[in-house]
């Protein structure tokens, strides 16, 4: 577990954090490393955009006034943890974010074992986070390629007059025959088709990008959406391959 310490220097903390963070970096069981320790998020933020420097799995936030800015999206961004170190009585300046991103808090303190407790919980819960991610971008990968599929379908239906089943297993074929994936060989011919439309035709443009997904409104300067694929529907088919530019005999 890498962590970054990030407090402000020119204040006297109310817990020795940085101590208990080289306190657990000599217990085995904890098997906890302090990356760096920063007197502000700035300084943090340069640091991990510096080249090969090291992302830290967690970052514990230990600032009296700390100031949630855009650049915390960057720190999100990264898939790495934050613990904010904080009173109760402050937990309500960072209500705001928590409901869009995971944040842990820990009232500080110098109890290794309750600091060791929360580092250890933040840590997993942002594991976890980063595999619902990772398979929600399969899955809208996936429904990405579909659509091509389907739209590259409908031209092959309706340019030789075949059933579905057949315009499927004809990109099935020629992708095996060419070593490639059968959503590129949809692609090609979609590119193919948008070369032979008679001039001044404009059709959907070949593998259109989904449209993107509502992000939270925190922080919106830095924040990119990514692209969320919508479920092609059948209903779709007609108006995808009416102006497929084939001639029928």
């Amino acid at each position: 577990m890498r962590v970054w310490l990030v407090e402000d220097s020119s204040r006297k903390p109310a817990a020795d954090l940085k101590a208990l963070l080289r306190d657990l970096e000599l217990r085995p069981e904890a098997d906890l490393r302090l990356v760096g320790v920063a007197s502000s998020h700035g300084e943090f933020v340069a640091a991990t955009r510096a080249p090969g420097s090291e992302v830290p799995d967690l970052v514990v936030y230990a600032q009296e006034n700390l100031i949630v800015d855009p650049t915390f999206a960057d720190v999100f961004a990264l898939g790495i943890g934050v613990i904010v170190a904080t009173e109760s009585s402050q937990v309500g300046r960072y209500i705001h974010v928590v409901g869009h991103y995971s944040i842990a808090f820990v009232v500080p303190s110098n109890d290794p074992g309750a600091f060791w407790l929360t580092l250890l919980n933040a840590y997993h819960s942002q594991s976890r986070e980063r595999k619902w991610k990772d398979q929600v971008d399969r899955l809208e990968q996936r429904l990405r390629d579909r659509i091509v599929i389907e739209r590259a379908k409908g031209v092959l239906i309706q340019c030789l007059r075949i059933s579905e089943d057949e315009a499927y297993q004809r990109l099935r074929v020629l992708a095996r025959q060419q070593q490639r994936r059968m959503r590129d060989v949809a692609q090609t011919l979609l590119n193919t088709r948008s070369l032979l439309e008679p001039a001044g035709h404009s059709p959907d443009p070949p593998g259109e990008e989904a449209p993107e997904r509502d992000e939270p409104p925190f922080p919106p300067a830095l924040i990119k959406g990514r692209p969320m694929a919508h479920a092609f529907r059948g209903s779709d088919q007609a108006s995808m391959t009416d102006a497929s530019g084939c001639s029928h005999s």
